[in-house]
């Protein structure tokens, strides 16, 4: 029976949900994310046994992550399908921006992941700076993104720097 377009109950317990894979950890787990948000953990074995790659487009049997976790990510991942190229192979348009930005924060090609300058967010979005910051901020308070501080020596501060 279908709950929405992305959503199938099959029993009292599990669901179908079509997500997409933000990111393969280190660790050979997966989380992706489904259209309205929901995170789902994908164990190292299903990921082995699917070959999951980042950005992949999944539908996944899922059923409610366990107590300890469920607070940051609501659903564990049982089964998994590949259902074909990936969405964001699409138009920007048709991928919701924080999917976009999820998957973005996520790319393996960046050396420190974890640390992006907002302007390059709106940039690689291609989104003004307003939505990207309505973005964060939602995403922030949904406990997904966290904002930190960083700060570097100046040229200044080398020049009284004692060894």
């Amino acid at each position: 029976m279908s709950q929405s377009s992305n959503t199938y109950k099959t029993n009292g317990i599990s669901q179908v949900l079509s997500a997409v894979v933000d990111s393969v950890s280190d660790t050979g787990a997966a989380f992706a994310t489904t259209k309205s948000g929901e995170g789902i953990f994908i164990n190292k074995r299903i990921v082995e046994k699917m070959m999951l790659n980042d950005l992949d487009e999944i539908r996944a049997y899922v059923v409610p992550n366990y107590p300890d976790m469920a607070d940051r990510i609501a659903w564990r991942a049982t089964r998994v399908d590949i259902q074909g190229p990936s969405m964001l192979a699409g138009e920007p348009s048709e991928v919701p921006n924080d999917i976009r930005l999820r998957a973005l924060m996520a790319r393996p090609d960046k050396i420190v992941k974890e640390l992006w300058e907002f302007g390059d967010l709106c940039d690689e979005l291609g989104e003004e700076e307003q939505v990207v910051h309505d973005l964060l901020e939602k995403l922030i308070a949904d406990g997904i993104v966290e904002q930190v501080e960083t700060f570097v020596l100046t040229p200044k501060g080398f020049t009284g720097y004692v060894e």
